[in-house]
């Protein structure tokens, strides 16, 4: 999951569009110096298009809209883009992920020369993560109780089979239930 493209690019365009929702405000995410960087790269028509919203999703959204539809868009050239600083995957190829001794437990570490793009990669490179692994999860978890749904209606239907097959062997060959048939000619006596 971590060493894939897919989820590198899914960081980069999140955080894209974290700096794009900014609206060309500074924060503790963010730098004036670098957020200058995001304004060479994207000319303020294309930030201003880029910003279909309020909401950083919508925004990301938008960009892998952008990113889908065309493969000589800007948005493709600064994925693919070695120079490019934080809007790269190579950028993002950086972040070192180690596994704590034996346990499941992961150490992060990357490296930025701002301390909130630093941060902020780190805290949605862990979202991304956790959010892919739980699809993986709910993945195995789905096709573990459709295998189990499906055999459970397979035994019923063995049963239905057998059961049918039970009845007409009785009716082809007489069989009777000789407490049920005792029972009725001993309530027939009686009567």
């Amino acid at each position: 999951i971590i060493k894939t493209r897919e989820t590198k690019e899914e960081i980069v365009l999140r955080l894209l569009a974290h700096h794009l929702s900014l609206k060309g405000k500074a924060d503790k995410t963010i730098s004036a110096a670098h957020l200058e960087h995001m304004k060479e790269i994207f000319t303020e028509k294309d930030i201003k298009s880029m910003q279909v919203a309020d909401q950083e999703d919508k925004i990301y959204e938008h960009l892998q809209m952008l990113r889908q539809s065309s493969d000589t868009g800007k948005i493709i050239r600064l994925l693919n883009d070695e120079k490019e600083k934080y809007y790269s995957v190579s950028a993002i190829d950086e972040i070192k992920v180690t596994r704590m001794e034996s346990s499941d437990m992961m150490k992060l570490e990357f490296e930025s020369n701002d301390a909130g793009i630093c941060q902020n990669v780190l805290q949605i490179f862990c979202k991304v993560i956790i959010r892919r692994y739980m699809a993986i999860k709910r993945g195995e978890t789905n096709n573990a109780e459709k295998f189990f749904e499906q055999q459970t209606a397979l035994a019923l239907e063995r049963l239905n089979k057998a059961e049918e097959n039970l009845k007409k062997f009785k009716s082809d060959n007489r069989v009777i239930n000789y407490y049920e048939q005792t029972k009725f000619i001993s309530e027939k006596r009686e009567n």
